[in-house]
């Protein structure tokens, strides 16, 4: 658990009126984050570093039934190395590189180029593949018994769905990063918070897509110190590799039990997301350790090693691999 951050919510000791204040707070964080004249001419940024992710307890915990252990990508917890890359206003493309047990490393890519998102693997675990429970060849929906059309649509859907998500994390970033909520926006003030470590002000961000943020503003040097918003966690299945006597020659696995509505149900949560260490690159402060939570757990730390501002990314590299 993360320790109890905000103490008190207050108002604008100032008694600006909100849109004014909420304009000069955030003029006073693109200034603190390096100026308008630097900001204004980034057009991409990439990130290079390590990560290591503890997946959240699952939800059957609460609900009092015997909760499994959590589990991430292809494991209960994973760390290695990361890249993003950033192209504005709609692209992203992300790399985590990381060893499945005793095995060799594996790659996982999410991508987004404009509409289309996209994911993939490269290595050899998992035959450089991975799917759900419901992929086209495991049971439950969009396995077996779904008919082609219905299949399409789902797969249509999970598309989308993903798209959705990857467009909100890249609008996050960016206003995390450059305090920049994207076209279309609205930002109002949303008060002081105060801890022991000081006072942040509080600016509340809607999206052109209607998502709503909160982004919290160190009340001194006006850098962005966190994120607080809301995001649906998807449940996602991935198949493991056939065990000893698995597989061709060996008895079928048995069957696995259906999810019960509570382990399938997509479910929202409340997330945050730490920014700390910023250092000057390229004239731009961007932050050097980044963190998030979902309901009070860290789930997920970046130790990011390098930062690069405008490097040469091609429209290419957010294609579909």
């Amino acid at each position: 658990m993360i320790p109890l951050l905000l103490l008190l919510v207050s108002a604008d000791p100032s008694g600006a009126p909100a849109e004014a204040r909420a304009a000069t707070l955030r003029a006073q964080a693109r200034s603190a984050l390096g100026g308008e004249a630097a900001l204004s001419i980034v057009r991409a940024l990439s990130l290079e570093g390590k990560f290591r992710r503890q997946p959240p307890p699952e939800a059957g915990r609460a609900a009092g039934r015997e909760a499994r252990a959590p589990r991430g990508p292809f494991g209960r917890e994973a760390e290695g190395e990361l890249t993003m890359e950033m192209a504005l206003p709609d692209k992203l493309r992300r790399e985590e590189s990381f060893a499945v047990g005793s095995g060799p490393n594996v790659t996982m890519i999410v991508g987004l180029d404009g509409e289309h998102a996209w994911m993939g693997t490269e290595g050899a675990a998992f035959g450089g593949r991975f799917g759900g429970r419901g992929g086209p060849d495991g049971p439950g929906p969009g396995g077996a018994g779904v008919s082609p059309e219905d299949r399409k649509a789902m797969e249509e859907e999970r598309r989308a769905a993903m798209g959705r998500r990857m467009h909100a994390e890249l609008t996050r970033m960016l206003l995390a990063l450059l305090a920049d909520p994207g076209e279309g926006a609205s930002i109002t003030y949303g008060g002081q918070a105060e801890s022991p470590d000081g006072r942040a002000d509080i600016l509340g961000v809607t999206s052109a897509a209607g998502a709503k943020t909160r982004l919290f503003l160190d009340a001194t040097t006006h850098l962005p110190l966190m994120l607080t918003y809301q995001e649906t966690m998807p449940a996602r299945r991935f198949r493991r590799p056939p065990a000893a006597g698995e597989g061709a020659g060996g008895p079928p696995p048995a069957p696995a039990p259906e999810a019960s509505p509570t382990d399938a149900a997509p479910r929202t949560v409340e997330s945050t997301l730490f920014l700390s260490d910023h250092r000057a690159v390229g004239g731009v402060a961007l932050p050097h350790h980044l963190s998030r939570a979902v309901s009070g757990n860290v789930v997920e730390e970046w130790s990011v090693t390098r930062w690069r501002v405008n490097p040469g990314l091609k429209p290419e590299r957010f294609a579909k691999q």
